[in-house]
């Protein structure tokens, strides 16, 4: 019985092991050319990957809805990141089909998903004709896009960007509907007097009908290849990327306004396949929009509909302020652009801009753009960068636009929504608005700069807040903004954030020494300024917001307030004094008032100011201060008047001291060619800076502290990333000699295919302390180098400022520790010799069963005996990693990491016996995994020994195995076992390292203890036991070797069918296929490490009782591997044992199979096999007179399967109150057993089933027995 168990457990990994991963992407080893992406928009990052697309649709048809279902769902799938790494997200369904459109358009779906880790944001994404398409909104305003990347393509890009847009040409775009602009000034003045936010923890819901002109519908049906198709199938085409575009424009609405759109049952009525008839203007949205309302009304009805539009493939955009449920110009809105061929989002982006006109939002643009300037919402400067603004309109602001509205617009927006309450249908989603707070209203001298600060609460603690402070001034004034304008925007909008302080101009700016920039003004004489500090909940489903008002006065007659000592580098001692100095500029009066300041201290290069050198002290101008023990080279000062928001950072970092330390070198070699690849971003500790194009950078003005011993991350992301290869070097002047050549100062020089690389850098305790120079270079194709200024040398160069802290003393040849170059470990004693090369007893280093090490001298104490190893990682372990590692008592699950140390978990094993070893991943079925686990049988601190490897495999999974440990293993000591999963090579399956490529690293422990005496009747097949006796009244079992025999519950296989999969579990990850065709039974090999295939064109039934192996009369066919007969027998209608040879390990067994074969030879029926697991042994074609009991009929059902927390057992039909329920692992062994005296009719088991995996539950009555197949995810 144990063997059939575990026949049928192995029959299910085949058949159903790709059900238990929820990754259903793989990523694609070169890069792809994207048509969709303009190469005159940079792009921050790219992955291409393939998905499969019926393996995601069979688990999202689990998804709860999301208005059905306010908790947490148990659905989870991964989705890959930019950076090439998967996150897990949590899903439920998000339909923007009404239930009535979506029964006739089953296959089209639209989902919301939230990250499981927390930091993933929201996702929103959809499927349809095979479609997926995906925008992920993280909080620091990042948006993840994957999409196909060509408009047919199977093949998915994945790209991350903070911008929405294209620059918006002011010429050609969305001259609103004047009509209706009239009043809009007097409604919008009179609607701010009672201004409210989102918050009150719902989500309207309106009716969308959209009309689709012919061309565009063409465009549409040709993508899916359907252009000659039916009216249903084009519809279908046509309805499916209209999911694509609500979906998005939901994720927008959702989040800032609280609002979604669903569209009406009867929406493919307004869906134009016919250019010719569908009776709009094609390419003149001036006219469309005049036309859309009559059509909508006809076609869908004016009552069925709250907001319609019409989509066209050429034009621009119109559309009526506040249009939305109003039954005359409810309809009036247009968008025009061709979907696919307009860059970079152009068509989505204005159909989100002409929705906003139709919910009452202005223009938010100060600039007059061709006089579309809406005076009431002209709160942003020059063009502006929201949804609502004219990017790109000169003068322009920046070239980018985000996928926000202005706080302006969402006030516009919230009121005619309010104002139109009866229309639209409400609904709870189970959230709470956020409340925000700020900290009051300031005076601050003129030309200075100033924090604007705000804190909020949320009572739903999932929920990631984000922050924003937006400029309301909508007078209008001189663009770009200038100092002097009394009225009117000065500083532009930047997206939310996770922080609620807003430093105005930004901190680069000031940094810099700057009290302003082009898009950023300090006023420098008297005015007002009006900020709203807004907070979003981002809920997924339908978000909150929340907002407050202060009121910022610049006083003309103080001011400018500014530092004037140590605004350059200069090296500060521990514990010295410095007087620090500035200019109070009328700042004790004037409105102003401060009569104190205090005096702050950066440590990370003037992103924070954690440290108080001195508070509320006389605002007089000079102040002396202590240097504190915060040693580091990346150090500013800020003075900032008490209980005021206006202050002045130095203009330079400086460093604080401990010790004298030698000078940072400044003749460093030239680098740098300037070609068309260039550097994007670089981390490395607190750097953390994004650039353009150029041949060479000089960023020492930015800098991070690093220590002695510390490990440190360097992310490097080239700005162009579809070459393959690309390639990055990285160097770091250690000894501070001037140059990059010694011995490790090279500390990255790779490739990470198409992409940007991340490597970890050690800080060497040989390193000189003090300030130094960290250089990174960029190139294409070959490896870049340090030095030199044309093309063959590299790309791009860009230098960065390091100060290195003392960390642990440096090291000593006495210090009894082994550091840097040392070649030898002396203890410390003066009369001490170093230790030898030769290992013995005495020369330093622990070998073998040594119990202690003493270096040789008489005064000397033995080192530390402690067994060390080599350090082993991963950097891209999220891709691929260990899921669970089973040998005897370990039977662990994790979660991805570099390295995981599980040393606390320990199993023992006995000195020639086999153990079995499984080792499961998240990605467990592709072909080029790598898998290596070493055990470190002699306990000398490595893994390098003959037989320290004990199984290895490069291929799919599954990785399976049995451990035996050598005589020669140390007993009755922890040894170290270590496990390793890699990706693409077999130098892979090393145990030392770090890989910077895919895969994970855990060790474990392992003790081994004396052998068992094995008895030949204890039920147990032990060493060289040759038969097993079964204890009670059992025969022992057949004695020509070791027999394994299995029975394969008829297993039947049509020469029409499919393959049919089985496999042989006996810890030698056997695996076989079967099919029979032609008279010919094939036995096929999928991968692993037995070879068996081959037909049995010559072979011939086998009598019973007839030996096969190497003695008989039949021996193995040399290209079939059956073992044949000298001539072909028919073998219709008969029945009988066919033979077979396999090998493992080079050594050949012997097996047969007793099979039926149909009357019309077309198909065959595997009653059961049996092998011989001892090599070159024969074995009886004999079977067991016992069979196993059938079962005629199901009577017992388990749902949900697969299952996520909770699986029910639905008994009641079993008609026995007496019955025993087993669960077991995919090794056969049990887990759970449990007796019923009466039958409860369901039973509950899914919290006593704690991994991810297959089991089999089997539940055993009086007179019925079934067993089940159980997923848990």
């Amino acid at each position: 019985m144990k063997n059939q168990l575990v026949l049928f457990v192995g029959l299910f990994v085949f058949q159903f092991g790709f059900s238990q991963t929820k990754n259903f992407w793989k990523k694609n080893s070169s890069p792809i050319e994207n048509k969709n992406i303009s190469s005159t928009k940079k792009i921050s990052n790219q992955n291409t990957y393939h998905l499969s697309v019926e393996k995601l649709k069979e688990v999202l048809s689990h998804c709860p809805q999301r208005f059905n279902s306010f908790g947490q769902s148990n659905v989870i799938i991964t989705l890959p990141t930019e950076r090439g790494e998967f996150k897990e997200y949590r899903v439920k369904e998000s339909s923007v089909l009404h239930p009535d459109l979506a029964k006739k358009f089953p296959d089209i779906k639209s989902y919301v998903a939230t990250s499981v880790s927390g930091e993933g944001g929201v996702v929103h994404f959809s499927l349809g004709y095979n479609n997926f398409r995906a925008m992920i909104m993280k909080p620091d305003a990042t948006i993840t896009n994957i999409k196909p990347s060509t408009s047919n393509s199977k093949t998915y890009v994945v790209t991350s960007k903070t911008e929405g847009s294209a620059s918006i040409n002011c010429q050609a775009i969305d001259h609103a509907v004047r009509p209706f602009l009239e009043k809009s000034t007097k409604q919008a003045e009179k609607s701010n007097k009672a201004r409210k936010d989102a918050n009150d923890g719902r989500v309207r819901v309106y009716r969308m009908a959209i009309a689709v002109t012919g061309e565009l519908s063409k465009i549409y049906t040709d993508k899916a290849n359907v252009t000659n198709g039916s009216t249903q199938q084009r519809k279908a085409a046509v309805l499916a990327e209209l999911n694509v575009l609500i979906t998005r424009v939901n994720a927008i609405y959702e989040r800032d306004l609280g609002t979604t759109f669903e569209l009406v049952p009867n929406m493919d009525n307004s869906i134009f396949l016919d250019p010719v008839t569908d009776g709009f203007t094609h390419g003149n949205t001036s006219a469309s929009v005049n036309e859309v309302q009559a059509i909508l009304d006809a076609k869908i009805g004016n009552a069925n509909y709250d907001i319609g539009h019409v989509l066209d493939s050429d034009g621009t955009g119109r559309g009526a302020l506040r249009a939305v449920c109003v039954d005359s110009k409810k309809a009036e809105g247009a968008t025009g652009a061709h979907p696919f061929t307009s860059v970079n989002d152009y068509f989505f982006v204005t159909f989100v801009h002409e929705i906003g006109h139709q919910f009452g939002a202005n223009h938010s643009f100060n600039n007059s753009c061709g006089g579309n300037r809406l005076d009431e919402g002209a709160v942003e400067p020059g063009g502006g960068n929201t949804i609502m603004a004219y990017t790109g309109c000169a003068p322009n602001t920046a070239n980018t636009q985000y996928l926000f509205f202005h706080a302006k617009q969402i006030d516009e927006m919230w009121n005619h929504i309010v104002s139109t309450a009866g229309c639209g249908t409400t609904k709870s989603i189970g959230n709470s608005a956020p409340a925000a707070s700020v900290g009051g209203n300031y005076t601050i001298p003129r030309s200075t700069p100033f924090i604007l600060e705000g804190s909020a609460t949320d009572a739903n603690s999932a929920d990631q807040l984000t922050y924003s402070w937006n400029q309301m001034d909508k007078e209008i004034a001189p663009m770009p903004p200038r100092a002097t304008s009394t009225n009117g925007p000065l500083f532009r909008y930047q997206p939310p954030t996770t922080s609620p302080k807003r430093y105005m101009p930004d901190l680069s700016t000031i940094k810099a020494g700057n009290a302003s920039s082009e898009w950023e003004v300090t006023p420098s004489v008297s005015r007002m300024m009006n900020f709203r500090f807004t907070v979003r909940d981002n809920h997924p489903g339908g978000g909150n917001t929340d907002s407050k008002d202060a009121v910022i006065t610049v006083s003309g007659n103080a001011g400018p307030f500014m530092i004037t000592s140590q605004n350059t580098r200069f090296d500060a001692p521990v514990g010295s004094t410095q007087t620090v100095t500035w200019n109070v500029a009328g700042t004790t009066g004037n409105g102003v008032n401060a009569a104190t300041v205090d005096i702050l201290l950066s440590t990370d290069g003037g992103n924070t100011y954690p440290i108080t050198l001195a508070s509320a002290v006389p605002n007089d101008g000079s102040q002396q201060i202590i240097i504190p023990d915060n040693e580091g080279g990346v150090n500013r000062i800020m003075v900032r008047g008490t209980n005021n928001i206006f202050f002045d950072i130095t203009n330079a970092n400086f460093s604080i001291t401990n010790g004298n330390l030698d000078p940072m070198p400044t003749n460093y070699c030239a680098a740098g060619y300037q070609g068309n690849n260039y550097i994007d971003e670089v981390i490395f500790g607190a750097i953390n800076n994004k650039s353009e194009n150029g041949a060479y950078s000089d960023f020492t003005n930015l800098g991070t502290n690093i220590t002695k011993g510390e490990s440190v991350a360097l992310t490097i992301n080239p700005g162009i990333d579809f070459w393959d290869p690309n390639y990055f070097g990285a160097w770091i002047d250690w000894n501070k000699d001037g140059d990059f050549e010694d011995a490790g100062e090279e500390v990255l020089l790779t490739t990470n295919g198409a992409g940007g690389v991340t490597t970890t850098v050690v800080v060497p305790h040989t390193a000189k302390s003090g300030a130094t120079r960290l250089r990174v270079r960029y190139k294409i194709h070959t490896a870049p180098e340090p030095c030199g200024t044309a093309r063959t040398n590299g790309d791009e160069v860009e230098d960065y400022f390091l100060f290195i802290k003392g960390g642990s003393s440096n090291p000593t040849c006495n210090d009894g520790i082994q550091n840097g170059n040392e070649t030898g470990v002396d203890c410390g004693g003066p009369d001490c010799d170093p230790c030898t090369v030769d290992p013995t007893c005495n020369d330093g280093i622990q070998n073998g069963n040594e119990t202690g090490v003493d270096c040789g001298g008489p005064d000397c104490n033995p080192c530390n005996t402690n067994v060390t190893y080599c350090a082993a990682s991963t950097t891209q372990n999220a891709t691929l990693h260990i899921t669970n590692v089973s040998l005897g008592s370990i039977n662990n699950s994790s979660t991805n990491a570099a390295y995981n140390d599980f040393t606390n978990q320990s199993t023992n094993l006995t000195n020639g016996q086999a153990t079995a070893l499984t080792i499961t991943m998240n990605n467990n079925t592709w072909t080029y995994n790598a898998v290596g686990v070493w055990i470190d049988w002699n306990n000398n601190g490595d893994f390098t020994d003959s037989g320290e490897k004990v199984y290895s495999r490069f291929a799919a999974g599954p990785y399976t195995s049995t451990i035996t440990p050598p005589a020669s293993a140390v007993s009755g000591t922890s040894l170290r076992m270590r496990v390793r999963a890699g990706y693409g090579s077999e130098a892979k399956i090393t145990p030392c390292g770090t890989d910077t490529y895919l895969g994970e690293v855990e060790d474990y422990t392992v003790t081994v203890g004396g052998s068992t005496s094995p008895t030949c009747t204890d039920g147990i097949q032990n060493g060289n036991e040759t038969g097993v006796d079964c204890g009670g009244s059992c025969s022992p079992c057949a004695t020509n070797g070791t027999v394994v025999y299995v029975d394969m519950s008829d297993e039947t296989t049509n020469s029409s069918s499919t393959w049919n999969f089985f496999r042989i579990e006996v810890g030698d990850d056997n695996g076989f296929g079967a099919w029979f065709t032609n008279n010919s039974l094939r036995l096929v090999n999928y991968g692993k490490n037995v070879v068996c295939e081959g037909t049995t064109s010559n072979a011939t039934f086998i009598e019973e009782g007839v030996e096969v192996g190497a003695a008989s009369n039949f021996v193995a066919n040399s290209n079939s591997f059956m073992v044949s007969s000298s001539s072909y027998t028919d073998w219709r209608g008969k029945s009988g044992y066919i033979g077979f040879t396999f090998k493992i390990g080079g050594n050949t067994h012997y097996g047969w199979f007793y099979a039926t074969v149909a009357n019309d030879g077309l198909s065959y029926i595997i009653k059961d096999y049996a092998y011989n697991t001892t090599a070159d042994q024969g074995l009886l074609t004999k079977r067991p007179t016992r069979q196993k009991e059938r079962t005629s009929e199901n009577r017992v059902s388990i749902y949900p399967n697969p299952f996520e927390e909770t699986v029910t057992i639905d008994v009641s039909r079993l008609e026995s109150d007496t019955f025993t329920i087993t669960v077991y692992n995919l090794l056969g062994k049990e887990l759970i057993n449990e007796e019923y005296s009466k039958n409860p009719g369901t039973i509950l088991l899914g919290d006593k089933i704690k991994s991810s995996g297959n089991y089999f539950v089997k539940i055993q009555a009086n007179k019925h027995t079934e067993t089940l197949r159980l997923i848990k995810f």
